[in-house]
């Protein structure tokens, strides 16, 4: 996995760590939902941002991964 944006928002979430342990921790959770939750709109970094959403940069930023399905 990999997170890049606002480096504030990103060390104040952990967002990379947290989206990995969602994916690996939560129930019937995929990595796909989890990148979703912390990275997607309406999500945790855009969450953190508060009213500087759009204004300074805090909050924006992405993740990717790749996840294995059946161990493949």
């Amino acid at each position: 996995m990999s997170g890049t944006g606002n480096g504030d928002s990103f060390l104040r979430l952990a967002g990379v760590r947290t989206a990995a342990a969602i994916a690996r921790f939560a129930p019937h959770r995929s990595l796909a939902s989890a990148v979703q939750q912390m990275a997607g709109v309406g999500g945790e970094l855009q969450q953190s941002a508060g009213d500087r959403w759009h204004k300074t940069g805090e909050g924006e930023g992405g993740i990717i991964g790749i996840e294995l399905v059946d161990g493949k």
